[in-house]
């Protein structure tokens, strides 16, 4: 082979270089073209990459909303479940009670203290319920039960009953004891003095999550089913009319406590609304941040596949140039 004058050695090195340049066209286009996006965002934003910021920040803050606000729908659905069975057990005992008013025995009292024990127990499990490991009536104190089981709250009651107490003794006994600033609000029987902040999922929106088990129309609710309990309990067993003395006046409370658990149910329900528009909010948001920013970024399709094909071709010249000149012979030369 002939030796190559400067001329070949020269071309050479330019078509080493333009295809070192095409197989970096090369690489670039096939990764735009696979992710649909420019490699080179600088270039395409100008330098200024603040509206590609705000954008992704919107992503960012649209997307933990919409967990938080799927969080809160579940959590608030938990609660308004557990209200549920409670509502349950209140109507039942003001149907049962209507039957006892008209045949106010000793027998009929015993069947309906029954029965007010077995709700009161119930409650409790339903207030006690947890989500995602958290008592949903709790409070702040949500690692803890909202409120102590019906055993430990049955004793507590029994024994601060004087031995001689009549049916109205009792009855405010019970009462007090459940109402603000009662045993009911020992730490130790019950829990949510304190009450979350309200979670804010998009700025300047919130949800409350400030039901606990303290809520009037709960205390309530337990104050008359604990009536029934203690009457089960055998308290007043001694004298079966002072039984009837204390459940007869247990309707009235029923009547307040349904009332009550209508309006508490009317609460959560309008968070799990605020929470299901928000929750659409910012779906919303995050998909039109989220096409805004692809918009921006986005390599077209069709001119980077052009591109790429012609550059491609390019490379292909190169490489056949570049093989005739390694390939350059004497009798090549001569021809």
């Amino acid at each position: 082979m002939v030796p190559q004058g400067l001329g070949d050695m020269a071309q050479q090195l330019m078509l080493r270089r333009n295809g070192s340049a095409l197989s970096g066209d090369i690489k670039r286009l096939s990764s735009e073209l696979s992710t649909g996006r420019v490699v080179d965002q600088g270039k395409r934003v100008q330098g200024d990459f603040s509206v590609v910021s705000h954008l992704t920040k919107m992503i960012r803050t649209s997307e933990t909303a919409k967990a938080n606000a799927e969080f809160s729908k579940i959590f608030l659905g938990a609660q308004q479940s557990a209200l549920e069975i409670i509502t349950r057990h209140t109507i039942s005992h003001m149907t049962d009670y209507a039957t006892f008013d008209q045949n106010p025995m000793p027998q009929a009292a015993k069947l309906l203290a029954r029965s007010m024990n077995e709700s009161f127990t119930d409650t409790i499990g339903a207030l006690n319920t947890s989500f995602a490991g958290r008592s949903i009536f709790a409070g702040v104190d949500g690692d803890r039960p909202a409120v102590a089981d019906a055993e430990a709250i049955l004793q507590e009651l029994v024994s601060i009953i004087p031995a001689n107490a009549d049916a109205a003794a009792v009855g405010q006994i019970i009462d007090d004891w459940f109402a603000v600033g009662g045993g009911f609000d020992n730490p130790g029987f019950s829990r949510g003095a304190i009450t979350p902040q309200p979670l804010e999922l998009l700025p300047g929106q919130t949800v409350a999550h400030d039901v606990t088990g303290r809520d009037p129309a709960l205390r309530t609710t337990l104050a008359a089913f604990a009536k029934g309990a203690i009457v089960e309990a055998g308290v007043l067993a001694a004298d079966p009319n002072q039984e009837i003395a204390l459940l007869r006046p247990v309707f009235t409370m029923m009547k307040s406590a349904g009332d009550g658990l209508i309006q508490l149910s009317a609460k959560i329900g309008l968070q799990e609304a605020r929470a299901a528009r928000i929750s659409s909010e910012a779906e919303a948001q995050n998909a039109a941040s989220t096409i805004a920013k692809a918009e921006m970024l986005e390599a077209d399709p069709y001119d980077t596949a052009t591109k790429l094909e012609a550059a491609m071709a390019q490379l292909d010249r190169i490489y056949m140039l570049t093989a005739r000149l390694s390939r350059l012979s004497l009798t090549e030369y001569l021809r």
